[in-house]
């Protein structure tokens, strides 16, 4: 460093005496005590009372360096933030502070001259936390991970705790239940220019048309043909009964085999509206879906048979009944 200083001293035109002290005692009472340069370290207590001021230097030249031309700045020390593999997903709050702690030397100085004035390193150190607005946006409690949701408790442990949509309310996290499942939240308000908005996840009501049997499930179990599910946030599809059938993914609920006729018929009143006989269509109307069923063929003691079906996906399988036609 000594090389340095003198470099920059010859390169800018600066009369320099270098002295050494012959001890660090004695250092520091020369810094105190006489209006010189000397080498300060920050963060630190040592010379804090003379609240030294940094001479700055044109900003580092590479290629200067490499010349040996050591005028401008040493080359500084980027400083990261480390974190082991899966922390990001196994520990989603830890890595959100990490990727946003910003502590500048001024605010850890600042500390320090409270200790210099009598202050404990304790009571600095409350001093410091109580200003929320400084380490706030490192922290978000609620930052819920794939599976979970907002709660309106710190724990689960309190019995009545509930899911919560929105992050005004909500206190902690929960994994989704059965009948749920895990969903993205974003909160466009809480966004600050340069900053990352409030993100985190909500346990969401499954919709109709789809069940989920399992916890920490980041998605609902879709039902597929020959079932339904009519109800949200519900743990199983349901099979289409016998005479309905259901011929899509994601039903809320199934066709009535000769759907298509009683369709007709009641076309056919309305066009007849004025016709007396509007009751008789009715009947007939109800007649045709009582009428039609869902079968499969059997075999039973090596003889082909017809036999009711449940859960059918097609309308190819439905039928007349016995005695109709």
């Amino acid at each position: 460093e000594l090389q340095n200083a003198v470099a920059r001293s010859l390169a800018f035109s600066m009369p320099m005496a270098v002295a050494v002290s012959s001890s660090w005692s004695m250092y520091i009472s020369n810094a105190l005590t006489y209006d010189v340069t000397y080498y300060s370290w920050e963060p630190s207590l040592h010379l804090i009372a003379s609240e030294p001021q940094e001479i700055t230097f044109p900003l580092h030249n590479a290629e200067q360096w490499a010349a040996g031309d050591k005028s401008s700045m040493a080359k500084k020390v980027i400083l990261q933030n480390f974190a082991g593999r899966g922390t990001a997903q196994n520990a989603p709050a830890i890595s959100y502070l990490f990727t946003r702690f910003d502590f500048p030397l001024s605010q850890l100085m600042h500390a320090l001259q409270d200790v210099a004035g009598g202050s404990s390193y304790d009571q600095a150190a409350c001093a410091w936390l109580k200003r929320t607005d400084i380490w706030k946006p490192w922290v978000q409690a609620m930052q819920c991970p794939d599976g979970e949701g907002m709660i309106d408790t710190v724990g689960t442990d309190r019995p009545g705790w509930k899911f919560v949509l929105n992050h005004t309310i909500g206190k902690g996290c929960g994994q989704c239940e059965p009948g749920r499942y895990s969903a993205a939240y974003s909160d466009p308000v809480q966004c600050v220019p340069g900053q990352a908005c409030f993100e985190s996840r909500v346990c969401q009501a499954c919709p109709a048309g789809t069940a989920q049997i399992r916890y920490n499930q980041m998605a609902c179990d879709v039902c597929q043909p020959g079932s339904y599910q009519p109800s949200p946030q519900q743990l199983r599809c349901l099979s289409c009964a016998v005479g309905t059938y259901s011929n899509s993914s994601g039903s809320s609920l199934c066709r009535h085999c000769g759907e298509d006729t009683a369709k007709f018929l009641e076309a056919t009143m309305r066009l007849r509206s004025n016709d007396s006989d509007n009751a008789s269509f009715l009947e007939e109307t109800e007649q045709a879906k009582k009428n039609r069923a869902t079968m499969k063929r059997v075999v039973v003691d090596g003889e082909e048979r017809w036999a009711f079906q449940d859960g059918a996906f097609s309308s190819t399988s439905c039928g007349c009944t016995i005695g109709a036609w």
